[in-house]
Order: structure tokens, then C-alpha cells, then sequence
């Protein structure tokens, strides 16, 4: 009988965490079945599966290689690439608008930073409690701070932090070749509504540290919705999307790129 690979089995041979598994089932790139709601992969289709991948990206390659003088500097898939940043893949305007669309369909806040905590994009559908918050530079200073905590996390799959004001937001890294280029953050939700007077103590002690109004600050710190645990697993797997979208996306487009300027270079010697 033909062995069966679980899901941690298919993580270590690909080396990808277990969102990525999930969306290449989806997008019907893997060979899997479901038993008794658990998905299998049959040893031998994946065995296939990643030879046909082997072989289609070394044609890929060849076909580059076919225009004399190129193919030199191109890095493909599997080979080591220059230090790279995420705004050298994609640009900000693309990163905005991606970010927009995502935390307008989701009905969260979100924003792209880079692994110094960095903003690359300004906040999409930020809530009433951090436009609120955000007015004082204190707080600023503090979401600063909380951002650039995030690029000592070590989590592949999104994982779901507090803020410096214990609101809850989920964080994906956007990789290449396994190393974290930036970050996609996604969120302003509680998961579980703090106590009334919790919630008093917090506003008020923000308020005086951060010179706020305290009725305000609390009013607005009520608004911030609860997200139950299905809610939260949307988030974080659609925010992974994104972030293996943008990975994926940008990195063909930096490839693109430099193969273009080296037919460039080609054309202007002739």
C-alpha cells in the first residue's frame, strides 16, 4: 500500500510553513486527499509533482540562457540572491494598494513595514481608538516601538501580538529564499472583550501618559471590535496570503527586471 505523507511530512520536504500547504491545495498545485477530514498526500504523485516542478523551472532557465549574454547575474528560484529589500521587489504604491484592498475586504486595519519597524505604507482602516491615539506623538512613538519588536519574531506562519495599548493584530513576513524581507501587519481587534474596568485603568493610564482626553480615549477604546477565534483564523490566513502573494509577485518582477537590463546592455553594445 502506498504510504500516506501528513501535512508536517509535506512541510519538511517543501520547507514552507502550513499556510502556504493549505493555499497550494487550494490553488490545486498539490496532489492531495482528505481522510476523515485530515489531508494525505500519496508519496509517489508528490514525488512526481516535485520532479515536473525540477524539470519545468530548469526549462525556464534554459529558456533564458538562450539569449547570448544573459542569464549571468538573473538569480533563478533556488539560487542565492543579493540583500534585498521589500521596496526593491515592489514598489510603495503597489504596497499601499494592495494593503488598502485587503484591510477594506477583511474590515481591519493593516500596514507594511520592514524589519526595523519602519512603515512602508501609511495605515489602511486604522479604528476610531488608534486615529485617536495617534494624534499624540507619545503613542506614535510607542506603536513605533511595538513594530520594531515584530522584526525579532521568528514565527514563519502569522501569528497573532498586543500592542503597547493590548489591542490584537496578526503579522506575516514576506520572505525570500527564507529570509524575512518585511512584514505585513493586519488587525486592531480584541480577542476577547477586556473587563470594564480593565479597560478604564488602560485608558486612563494612556490618557495621562500620552496627554489624551480619557472620556474620549475610552469611548473609542469600546468601539475596537472582538474577533472570535474563526474570525481570527480568516485573518491571519488571508494576511499570509498576502504576504506570499507579495513575495511571489515581487520577486518574478525583480527577475523580469533584471533580464531586461541585461538585453538592455545587449542591445546597446551591438
Amino acid at each position: 500500500m502506498e504510504r500516506l505523507l501528513t501535512t508536517r511530512d509535506l512541510q519538511q520536504i517543501l520547507q514552507v510553513d502550513r499556510i502556504t500547504v493549505y493555499r497550494m491545495l487550494e490553488a490545486g498545485e498539490l496532489p492531495g486527499i482528505k481522510i476523515g477530514g485530515q489531508w494525505r498526500f500519496p508519496e509517489q504523485e508528490v514525488k512526481e509533482w516535485l520532479e515536473g516542478v525540477k524539470a519545468r523551472r530548469a526549462g525556464a532557465d534554459a529558456a533564458a540562457c538562450s539569449v547570448p549574454g544573459l542569464s549571468a547575474d538573473v538569480p533563478s528560484e533556488d539560487a542565492p540572491v543579493p540583500s534585498l529589500r521589500l521596496t526593491d521587489l515592489v514598489s510603495t504604491v503597489c504596497l499601499q494598494n494592495v494593503q488598502d484592498g485587503f484591510a477594506e475586504a477583511v474590515g481591519v486595519a493593516s500596514l507594511v513595514i520592514d524589519l526595523q519597524g519602519t512603515p512602508l505604507t501609511a495605515i489602511s482602516n486604522a479604528c476610531a481608538f488608534c486615529r485617536l491615539g495617534r494624534t499624540s506623538g507619545e503613542f506614535r512613538r510607542r506603536c513605533s516601538a511595538s513594530w520594531a519588536s515584530l522584526a525579532h519574531v521568528e514565527e514563519e506562519a502569522p501569528e497573532v501580538h498586543l500592542c503597547h495599548a493590548g489591542i490584537g493584530y496578526a503579522v506575516a513576513p514576506v520572505q525570500v529564499h527564507g529570509r524575512r524581507i518585511g512584514l505585513v501587519v493586519g488587525g486592531q481587534f480584541w480577542s476577547e472583550r477586556p473587563e470594564s474596568e480593565q479597560m478604564r485603568g488602560v485608558a486612563h493610564r494612556l490618557a495621562s501618559e500620552c496627554s489624551l482626553p480619557p472620556h474620549d480615549l475610552l469611548a473609542a477604546m469600546d468601539s475596537v471590535p472582538v474577533f472570535g477565534q474563526e474570525r481570527v483564523f480568516l485573518v491571519t490566513r488571508l494576511l499570509a496570503t498576502i504576504a506570499n502573494t507579495v513575495s511571489e509577485i515581487g520577486f518574478q518582477g525583480y527577475q523580469v527586471r533584471l533580464k531586461l537590463q541585461q538585453i538592455a546592455r545587449i542591445v546597446k553594445s551591438m
